[in-house]
């Protein structure tokens, strides 16, 4: 099973064109795409669900280093149409912050066992990571990334029969 989780999902940044391929690829493809609210409007999010092979995720409210989201802002964002499942920013996520999800039951995925910019792992249950950049991403400081743009090829090393999943559909609690 893999559930594949992309970062910084947007309106403006969102590379549907190869989502769309994957998911006419492989059989049974889902994927969990991490955004961040302010910079998607919620008619672009309305579209995003009607798709039920997308799960539209929380990634922050800003994409702040430790970010505290209150417990009445995370309650409003989920009934705007945002899963119950968030993603730190930076993967920081403070003790208070912790306390915030639990209390509004969000589910805070298990740490990545495979980055899409490396060949796919031999796991039994894989927890995909990487970036929706929607080109070859260069950072400020130089960094590469772990765009889908430069490593959709990574994914199509799965076979076609592939299982994806949800992270809602993985929650233990």
């Amino acid at each position: 099973m893999i559930r594949l989780g992309l970062d910084d999902f947007s309106e403006r940044v969102n590379n549907l064109d190869l989502l769309w391929r994957l998911h006419d690829y492989f059989d049974n493809f889902k994927v969990s795409l991490f955004t961040i609210p302010d910079r998607t409007t919620r008619r672009f999010i309305s579209y995003i669900n009607q798709l039920n092979w997308i799960d539209i995720c929380l990634h922050g409210d800003k994409h702040e280093h430790f970010e505290l989201i209150s417990r009445d802002r995370l309650y409003q964002l989920s009934k705007q149409g945002y899963s119950k499942i968030y993603r730190p920013p930076y993967f920081e996520l403070s003790d208070e912050m912790k306390k915030n999800l639990d209390d509004e039951e969000f589910y805070v995925p298990p740490a990545p066992n495979w980055n899409i910019k490396d060949e796919p792992t031999k796991a039994d249950d894989v927890h995909a990571f990487g970036h929706i950049y929607p080109h070859d991403y260069l950072s400020e400081k130089g960094n590469k990334g772990d765009s889908l743009f430069r490593f959709y090829k990574n994914i199509m090393l799965l076979p076609k029969d592939t299982k994806f999943g949800f992270y809602e559909n993985y929650r233990t609690t």
